[in-house]
């Protein structure tokens, strides 16, 4: 069959994959791959690429004379362009119809040199694989920023589990790629080999043998690929199947679980699929997950859950790729690649080029590939990379999220998420000089009144840390009497005026203090109450390009009333319930949990007794 046969059987596949079959690809109630590949294309390189065509350096001998030099060059056309005060050698052009490999054979065959080679084209970081200068994801203005990255790691003694059609570990250009011990559930085998061609695809981004001199790059070529077979042939699969295969990743020591796979959009498959990615979380796992191929506002699952980086797709300029899906649920863009384009003039769609094989021949090439499924081993390689330095789970998402390229609208949106990664900005996000540490805040909400013989009850509602968290709290009551509750209660045996402490003290050893009085007196029958809202306003935080909004909520106790009881509840943005003790002024202020601001109105109301107030953010 030829390409372009193959190329339209390949299409039948992925229309099949993004529609709405039922097992588990990618995406699916069956999970299909989530990739559009009807635009591969082949490369072809010629060797004359990988030096400059019209030269070659040659070092003579010691002690050979000038004018034998001169003679020698004549005899074959060259002339010195250039002669190293360092080392000695001499940079010599040579005829244009002339071969330089072939030239520099020749010259080396002369007793007169000492060595002769052509004058090899060096990019950045050594990277000396031939088609490299055609994948643009990894180098480009809008690609991930992966060179500089590889001055600090490359990944080494990471795991990354590929969940998809399985790896060819046969691929010329994984010779020299790390593996270990995976397993194929379609066939329920030791032998998660693929014979579809889109999971070598994938595990070649990830970790495709690099600096081996032929073919392509991979982002974290030294980390370790575990093939877990979860599609069959078809582009599809099950639940079980992608289930089993998250937990057999987990178990087996996968740091990472990619996944170019899933279902179609708004298709929730079960708690099954929750349990299993909960788990893999819990035990420290990144995961990663496209987030489809469908153009719509919807992220697929399992992208959508929130403990899954869900992973758009962006092309050479750096726009949302047509294909890509997009909506609330996404994190974060990666080159996926739009084969229907030639920004970059190199003669080939704009897809990810990457090693893998026609399934209808089996012969392996290199083929560029668009899709979320092209997005997402982009991610999965710079986590595999931020891991190898020490990062955690939450520190992968944070270092990848806040050192995002901002595309689109300011800070996160529908359509890029956090924005395009940065692979050397994220891991220089880890070794970043931390803040000086903010000392908390003490909050005793003073002046407290109370009868002897009875509990006062006290609170420290407002005690904020403004960097952390606030891990100790100290309270002294003024009759010898100590707590270390957050809002204790303390009776006095005798009448008086008593001064109260608190001190609070962060996760980092700063503390902050507070100091109010308590008067106790003997019983008095208490007069009647009324309790209103006097006021409801929304706070907010910033955290790098995120906004946390809470509310504060203040309320009145007539008459005037010290230390009286107030308890409400907020509902809204948030729920939770709140209580505690006015002030001398019969006053009490109550605030809100916070919640990470996305998009749209946030409403927070409160509600004690009676009486309820809301109000909403941004005004």
């Amino acid at each position: 069959m030829d390409l372009q046969n193959w190329k339209l059987t390949v299409l039948t596949v992925c229309l099949l994959v993004t529609g709405m079959v039922i097992p588990v690809s990618a995406f699916a109630p069956s999970i299909n791959a989530q990739y559009d590949i009807y635009d591969e294309l082949t490369v072809e390189m010629p060797d004359n690429e990988l030096y400059v065509h019209d030269e070659i350096i040659v070092k003579f001998s010691p002690g050979v004379s000038e004018e034998k030099i001169a003679n020698i060059n004549a005899r074959n056309g060259a002339k010195v362009k250039y002669t190293s005060q360092y080392a000695g050698f001499k940079v010599l052009k040579i005829p244009e119809n002339r071969n330089a490999q072939k030239m520099a054979e020749m010259y080396s065959k002369n007793p007169n040199v000492e060595y002769a080679v052509p004058n090899a084209i060096m990019t950045a970081f050594a990277v000396n694989d031939p088609y490299y200068h055609y994948q643009w994801n990894l180098h480009s203005d809008y690609g991930i920023n992966v060179e500089p990255a590889w001055e600090i790691t490359t990944g080494e003694g990471v795991i990354v589990a590929v969940l998809d059609t399985g790896v060819a570990q046969n691929a010329p250009d994984l010779a020299d790629t790390n593996f270990v011990s995976g397993y194929d559930f379609i066939n329920g085998d030791n032998d998660p080999d693929d014979d579809q061609s889109h999971g070598t695809h994938v595990a070649g981004t990830i970790a495709q043998s690099t600096n081996n001199g032929i073919g392509v790059a991979g982002v974290a070529y030294d980390c370790s690929i575990m093939p877990v077979k979860v599609l069959g042939a078809d582009g599809s699969g099950n639940l079980a199947q992608l289930v089993d295969g998250i937990y057999f990743a987990t178990d087996n020591g996968a740091d990472v679980i990619s996944m170019s796979l899933g279902y179609p959009p708004r298709y929730y498959p079960g708690v099954a699929l929750d349990n299993a990615l909960e788990y893999a979380d819990k035990q420290g796992v990144t995961i990663v997950a496209a987030a489809g191929n469908d153009g719509t506002r919807f992220v697929s699952y399992p992208a959508a859950y929130e403990k899954c980086i869900a992973v758009g797709a962006t092309g050479y300029d750096g726009n949302l790729a047509p294909y890509s899906n997009y909506g609330p649920g996404l994190d974060v863009v990666a080159p996926g690649g739009n084969t229907g384009q030639d920004l970059n003039n190199d003669g080939y769609g704009d897809g990810i080029l990457q090693n893998t094989f026609d399934p209808s021949t089996q012969i392996f090439s290199y083929y560029f590939f668009q899709g979320t499924s092209m997005a997402t081993p982009h991610v999965s390689g710079v986590a595999a990379l931020l891991i190898s330095q020490g990062a955690s789970n939450d520190e992968v998402r944070t270092a990848l999220e806040s050192t995002a390229m901002d595309l689109g609208k300011s800070g996160w949106d529908t359509a890029y998420g956090y924005g395009l990664i940065d692979a050397k900005a994220a891991l220089d996000s880890l070794n970043s000089v931390p803040a000086e540490n903010l000392a908390p805040t003490a909050s005793i909400n003073g002046p407290y009144s109370g009868v002897v013989g009875t509990q006062i009850q006290f609170s420290s509602s407002g005690s904020t840390d403004p960097d952390g968290t606030i891990d100790f709290y100290y309270w002294e009551f003024g009759d010898g009497n100590t707590s270390n509750s957050e809002n204790p209660t303390n009776v006095y045996g005798s009448a008086g005026t008593f001064t109260v402490n608190l001190t609070v003290t962060d996760n980092n050893d700063a503390a902050g203090t507070d100091s109010t009085t308590v008067t106790v007196t003997t019983a008095t029958e208490p007069p009647e109450t009324g309790i209103s809202i006097i006021s409801v306003d929304p706070i907010t935080r910033t955290a790098g390009k995120n906004t946390f909004v809470s509310a504060k909520a203040v309320v009145s106790v007539q008459p005037d009333l010290a230390g009286s009881m107030v308890s409400g509840y907020w509902t809204g943005a948030t729920t939770d319930i709140d209580s505690g003790l006015t002030d001398g002024s019969g006053t009490l202020t109550f605030y809100s949990d916070e919640v990470k601001y996305k998009k749209g109105e946030l409403t927070f109301t409160f509600t004690v007794d009676d009486s309820t107030l809301s109000t909403i953010y941004p005004q």
